[in-house]
C-alpha cells in the first residue's frame, strides 16, 4: 500500500510541471503568455490562489482514489472480516478527508472574496 502511494505521488509530481504550463493566464493573452515578474499584489494573490486550488483538488483526487481503493477491498473481501473492516475504514477516512477539502475549499473562497472586499 506504501509503495503504491509513494508511486501516485511520485508520478503526480512529475505531472505538476506540465499541468501548470497547460493553463491560460488571466489576462486572456494565451498560454504562451508568461510575464516577467509579478507586477502587484493581485497578480500575487491569484498565484497563491491557484496553488491552494491544485493542491485542494490533488488532495481531494487522492481522498477519491482511496475510496475507490476501500470499495475495491471491501468487494473482494469475500467475508473476511478483517478485509471488511480494513475496507470500511478506509472508505470512512477518504470520506472524511473530501469532507476536509470540501471545507478548506470553502474557507479558502470565502478569505479570498473578503480580501478582495478589503483591497477595494
Amino acid at each position: 500500500m506504501r509503495k503504491t502511494f509513494a508511486k501516485m505521488v511520485g508520478l503526480a509530481a512529475l505531472a505538476l510541471p506540465t499541468s501548470v504550463l497547460a493553463g491560460t493566464t488571466s489576462t486572456g493573452l494565451g498560454a504562451d503568455y508568461v510575464p516577467d515578474r509579478i507586477s502587484s499584489r493581485v497578480d500575487a494573490e491569484n498565484f497563491f490562489a491557484q496553488i491552494i486550488n491544485w493542491f485542494l483538488g490533488f488532495i481531494g483526487l487522492i481522498a477519491v482514489v482511496m475510496f475507490i481503493y476501500g470499495g475495491v477491498l471491501y468487494l473482494t473481501a469475500g467475508g473476511n472480516d478483517e478485509q471488511t473492516g480494513k475496507a470500511k475504514k478506509a472508505m470512512l477516512y477518504a470520506v472524511i478527508g473530501i469532507v476536509i477539502v470540501l471545507l478548506a475549499y470553502t474557507i479558502v473562497g470565502a478569505l479570498t472574496s473578503g480580501l478582495e472586499g478589503l483591497s477595494a
